[in-house]
């Protein structure tokens, strides 16, 4: 959200968070914004968590993926703190629990990700990993830029990597936390009178590989189980890595690096 607001503003920070500026598709009516209204920038952007097939179509989609093992704990430590659930009241294995019961409204991430990778290779999808994301931020955002036709020039293109990194995000993180949508909707949700106290932009940052490190290897065992019965199963994928891999060169004229700075003739892409 952030990278795709910079680049079509040029640099705008004046939100008090950024839902206000990119409405979230099934709760704006909520928040009461108009999907339709007109924006300050375009093109324009909205936030969504749905599957392809729930999705309102006619849109360009630009879907990031992450290590459901790392998306797991982080989920985890964010929806009971957003909930005002009692610390240490959950442990993850009840958390886990209920996701797998169907907790999230957003479906489980594998059928998620099953549903989006069918079309990988739709002209107007863009599939971006957190993990490219955390390793080389620059080229997301130039793809993204090619993605939404954009020229960006090498002084936006700092400058939005800049704005978009974890370290300028985290000392603005109220921007980012999601308070306008929890003040929106937290006498619907029992929490009238409560003060919104979850973040999105963690001190420490999300980090590649968290999940496995830290979750137990009966929580793995079920993450593993789950993606060979609905990713395996269909794609023939054994890991979240081959997935990537797949998709990436799905996407050569995104993730071939010749390909990309053919686009960008007047900005420097490391090979």
């Amino acid at each position: 959200m952030q990278i795709v607001h910079q680049l079509r503003s040029g640099g705008d920070m004046d939100f008090e968070e950024i839902t206000e500026v990119i409405p979230w598709d099934v709760l704006a009516l909520d928040c009461k914004q108009d999907l339709n209204s007109e924006q300050k920038y375009f093109p324009r952007c909205f936030k969504s968590h749905e599957q392809y097939q729930h999705i309102a179509k006619g849109g360009r989609y630009i879907y990031i993926a992450r290590n459901p093992l790392d998306a797991m704990l982080s989920f985890f430590k964010f929806l009971p703190q957003w909930m005002w659930v009692p610390q240490g009241s959950v442990t993850i294995e009840e958390f886990v629990d209920a996701i797998f019961a169907g907790a999230s409204n957003s479906g489980q991430i594998w059928s998620h990700f099953l549903g989006w990778y069918e079309h990988r290779k739709d002209p107007n999808v863009l599939w971006l990993f957190f993990e490219d994301l955390k390793r080389d931020l620059r080229s997301s955002v130039l793809r993204i830029a090619k993605f939404l036709d954009m020229q960006p020039t090498e002084e936006l293109v700092t400058k939005v990597c800049h704005m978009s990194h974890h370290s300028y995000m985290k000392d603005r993180q109220v921007k980012f936390d999601d308070h306008f949508v929890f003040d929106h909707v937290k006498a619907q949700i029992g929490l009238e009178g409560y003060k919104h106290r979850a973040t999105k932009v963690r001190k420490s940052g999300g980090k590649v590989g968290e999940g496995k490190a830290a979750l137990s290897e009966p929580i793995l065992k079920r993450l593993r189980e789950k993606w060979e019965s609905i990713i395996e199963s269909k794609t023939k994928l054994k890991t979240y890595e081959e997935l990537c891999e797949d998709v990436r060169k799905s996407l050569p004229e995104y993730y071939d690096t010749k390909k990309l700075a053919a686009h960008f003739k007047h900005i420097k892409i490391e090979s």
